[in-house]
């Protein structure tokens, strides 16, 4: 952060709302001047005029409402206006480039605080890997999971269901249809666990929702999952890692009652993974194994995607 002669630092942890419908943002800044500010940041699309708004709330008090539009690849511009913890009103330009995944620029220009001209602002943000920020010392659980670290992030996946009649009745009527899956990896507190939202999309059906957690089992020393959808059922994996791949061999119940398992592998590709349902057994009878293909998630570039994840 520079503002003038001034300089100082800052960490910011940024997360998806549930359906991904908004941007939570949570900022700690230590500025000379101003000292230590925490503030907490809403980040939203507003279909109407087609910008997007951004609110943010000071900790010492006051605000601000900055609306930006996209104007090039990674490139948005916009303005902002701020209210003061002393009552005083500023307006300005704002612009956020970037120029890289893991950099971008922020720019507030044009600064005028109840009239009175102010100094530009530039910030750098570079992003850091999970456990620069989470001090994963602190968490002995992670020295067990810190390889799954790679699953972090936001994944689409293609893939089919599998044609096969004996289905039981809670994937039957799914059979052989083309489905895409969004999946968004992260880290709960202390980096103690790893967890998985995702939405299953099957055309001319209801989304199928899941929700799952990874830990350490201290008892089996072990990886376990486990994982609970809206229209399937409930399952848990041990997950082991094989080489470069992975392996997740799990059993559970669809929510019709028919028992299920078998194993999922996951392969590693140039720029994602491929994740094989195997040797799966429903009521006891055999189903064909399913394939899906899984690609990281550019958020901030691909604009198809990112009017979906918005």
């Amino acid at each position: 952060y520079t503002e003038g002669d001034l300089k100082g630092t800052g960490v910011i942890s940024t997360s998806w709302s549930i359906d991904r419908q908004a941007i939570l943002s949570n900022q700690s800044w230590d500025i000379a001047k101003y000292g230590k500010i925490k503030t907490v940041e809403l980040s939203g699309w507003d279909t109407a005029k087609k910008e997007m708004i951004e609110t943010t709330f000071f900790s010492g008090g006051g605000g601000a409402v900055r609306k930006y539009q996209l104007k090039g690849p990674g490139i948005w511009e916009g303005s902002a206006r701020s209210f003061h913890a002393d009552g005083a009103v500023e307006i300005s330009t704002v612009r956020q480039e970037r120029k890289s995944n893991d950099e971008f620029v922020w720019l507030e220009t044009n600064r005028r605080k109840n009239g009175a001209p102010g100094e530009d602002v530039r910030s750098i943000f570079r992003r850091v890997k999970p456990e620069a920020v989470e001090q994963p010392g602190e968490s002995l659980a992670f020295t067990k999971l810190k390889e799954l670290n790679e699953f972090v992030g936001y994944w689409e996946g293609r893939g089919k269901m599998p044609e096969s009649a004996n289905l039981s009745e809670s994937g039957a009527e799914w059979a052989g249809m083309p489905v895409v899956v969004k999946r968004h990896v992260f880290w709960g507190p202390g980096m103690s666990s790893q967890i998985i939202n995702q939405v299953w999309e099957i055309p001319g059906e209801v989304s199928i929702r899941s929700s799952s957690v990874r830990g350490w089992d201290s008892n089996e020393k072990k990886i376990k999952q486990h994982i609970y959808t809206t229209h399937l059922g409930s399952w848990i994996a041990t997950v082991e890692k094989v080489g470069d791949n992975w392996t997740m061999p799990y059993e559970g119940f669809n929510l019709d009652g028919a028992n299920c398992s078998g194993v999922v592998e996951v392969v590693a590709t140039e720029d994602g993974y491929v994740e094989t349902e195997k040797n799966c057994i429903v009521n006891g009878k055999p189903i064909p194994d399913m394939s899906i293909e899984f690609q990281r998630v550019d958020l901030l570039t691909d604009q198809s995607i990112h009017a979906v994840h918005m």
